[in-house]
């Protein structure tokens, strides 16, 4: 008997397809052009096996019992061929009818080659669109949403759209949703106001959301237009940082010249005062005292000129492992006793193009952020290691002329950080710290001097569980001579030579005249460029070295440099400055404020060095 009725199937040009729980293919019988024209194998899921427009239908109308009108476009035939299928669901399993259909009126081939049109617009759509009825419920979904949320399409029908937001947004939304179909139009969603996403795992992202309505034939109904607007928020998030950047540079460059000047006068006068009172003196403690909270000041400037690229940096060919073996001890007195330092510093690490106090301030930086992080101690890691950019997880803007960089990595065993504090962590003047307890500009310096050495900065930290630091910087491809310098452990020299000193603040030509005739050279002075440059010319051959600011009135320093090496190209010069980015990299450069100390060795190592 069932091979007769197979026989009868075979007979009718109908196909029926057998189809699980699962919707896999159990069994096919039968057969016409349908079958011939879509390969539909067994034990695979049947809508799988078909075009996507003709999956689509398939899927919506498996669901209950009825009739699907549908054309197929088949090798043999110039139009496309109708076919109805007839679906009959069951608990264990489906059937499903493909019948080839008598010829359909134009008005239902016109139906038919339009649902394809809308089904490929709809699907090939970059943003998800929803179609949403009165009641809240989904009606019409595209492919899009179900990538951008991770929901089926199956889940994503009939249900109630406020599913797609996070749950405290949910009793707002309903009530907007109100307001909307009160006065619908074509609008976008919370205009002004950020929106979020949530996902089937819970996770939230930022969406944009743009909405119209339209009149159907159960009622009034809301298209929404969704699109991930991620990327376009850390763009902007990118470019607000770089507008604090600018901003806090603008405030350091403005102030670090007046600020600088008043603290090395500051601290010049001290150390003079200090050079004429006894050693045994009770005042000499508080001096002392003066000098070092003076230099804390300058240390602040110098910290926001860091974080801004502002500050002037001295780069030179050295190893990072002597620059962290150099800071061990003096690291070990700022943790404390109940942190472990390791170090674990590679044999053959390559050189880097470095400012040396500017690494110091660096390691500094992050290991006392480290320290803060463990309150009750614990353990600090310093390791350093030569890597191939490329096979590190490291986020670059552009390709790099190379792909060699030395990597220094800071890792604790502290309280870790919240998702919420590490989208700030680089900011200028953040900071999680009780009021008093910190500038806030401890990362954002480490930030902006790894910027200026052209690297890159990465940190990975989950609550409970530690924070590293990943800094990695281009290595030297080609070494080049570094220019020799004198240990600040050296003793102070004098000598006999003859010094022009010339800068505006009548207090710092003071004490570094002062300093200089105290270790045996002879000064000249000058208050501006324009009287530095008559002072040369009446002493030029007896001057031996020129100390001048490089901004002053009447003419900068620069433009004097020029001016002097015009009548001696031999003279050997010091620029000195409060703030300036105009000082010429090629030749010898002093911060202020400085100590006497710092003063003389940069003019012993000068006058050594010979002619430029």
């Amino acid at each position: 008997m069932q091979n007769a009725l197979l026989t009868i199937l075979e007979l009718s040009g109908d196909c029926i397809i057998r189809i699980d729980t699962k919707n896999k293919v159990k069994q096919i019988s039968g057969n016409n052009r349908f079958s011939k024209n879509i390969s539909i194998v067994s034990d695979v899921v049947f809508y799988d096996q078909l075009p996507p427009a003709l999956s689509d239908l398939f899927k919506e109308k498996n669901t209950s019992k009825g009739k699907l009108t549908f054309s197929l476009q088949i090798k043999e035939s110039a139009s496309p061929v109708f076919f109805d299928a007839y679906f009959v669901p069951g608990r264990a399993e489906s059937l499903i009818l493909i019948r080839e259909s008598a010829d359909k009126s134009n008005l239902e081939m016109a139906f038919q080659r339009s649902e394809a049109k809308f089904r490929m617009v709809l699907e090939t759509a970059a943003q998800g669109i929803l179609l949403i009825n009165i009641h809240g419920q989904i009606t019409l979904v595209n492919t899009k949403v179900g990538q951008l949320f991770g929901y089926s399409r199956e889940e994503l029908l009939e249900s109630p759209v406020d599913m797609l937001l996070p749950l405290i947004y949910r009793d707002m939304h309903s009530r907007y949703r109100s307001n909307y179909l009160t006065n619908p139009g074509i609008r976008k969603m919370a205009e002004g106001k950020d929106i979020l996403g949530r996902k089937k795992d819970g996770t939230e992202f930022p969406v944009e959301v743009h909405l119209t309505s339209i009149e159907m034939f159960d009622g009034l109904n809301v298209i929404a237009f969704i699109t991930d607007i991620s990327e376009q928020k850390k763009l902007q998030n990118k470019i607000r940082r770089m507008e604090k950047l600018e901003a806090v540079g603008q405030l350091a460059g403005g102030i670090a010249h007046d600020f600088n000047n008043v603290l090395a006068g500051v601290i010049g006068l001290t150390e003079l005062a200090l050079r004429k009172l006894p050693e045994d003196s009770e005042a000499r403690k508080n001096l002392n005292m003066v000098i070092e909270k003076s230099q804390g000041a300058a240390q602040l400037v110098k910290q926001l000129l860091a974080f801004s690229r502002q500050q002037v940096l001295s780069p030179k060919p050295l190893n990072l492992n002597l620059i962290i073996k150099n800071s061990q001890k003096l690291l070990q007195r700022y943790l404390g006793e109940d942190i472990h330092i390791t170090l674990k510093l590679s044999a053959c690490l390559k050189r880097i193009n470095a400012d040396p106090s500017a690494l110091d301030q660096i390691i500094t930086n992050l290991c006392i952020n480290a320290r803060d992080a463990m309150p009750d101690g614990g353990d600090l890691t310093i390791s350093t290691e030569n890597v191939d950019i490329t096979n590190e997880n490291v986020s670059l803007e552009k390709i790099p002329p190379q792909i060699d960089f030395v990597k220094l990595t800071v890792s604790d065993s502290g309280i870790g950080m919240r998702r919420e504090v590490q989208k700030h962590i680089f900011e200028p003047f953040f900071s999680t710290k009780e009021f008093g307890q910190g500038t806030g500009l401890g990362l954002a310096t480490v930030y902006g001097l790894v910027e200026q050495h052209d690297g890159v900065t990465q940190f990975f930290s989950n609550p409970g569980e530690g924070t590293s630091f990943s800094l990695y910087f281009p290595a030297i491809q080609k070494e080049t001579m570094a220019k020799r310098s004198v240990s600040d452990s050296s003793p102070v020299r004098g000598g006999s030579e003859s010094v022009l000193i010339i800068d505006d603040e009548k207090d710092i030509i003071h004490t570094a005249a002062e300093t200089l005739r105290h270790h045996g050279y002879t000064v000249f002075t000058a208050e501006n460029g324009v009287e530095g440059l008559t002072v040369f010319e009446k002493n030029k051959d007896t001057i031996d070295l020129v100390i001048s600011d490089v901004i002053m009135p009447k003419m900068g320093g620069v433009e004097l440099k020029m001016l002097i090496q015009n009548i001696n190209p031999d003279i050997r010069f010091i620029h000195i400055s409060a703030f300036s980015n105009k000082a010429d990299p090629d030749f010898s450069y002093l911060q202020k404020p400085f100590l006497a100390k710092q003063l003389l060795r940069t003019v012993r190592e000068v006058l050594d060095a010979g002619p430029e």
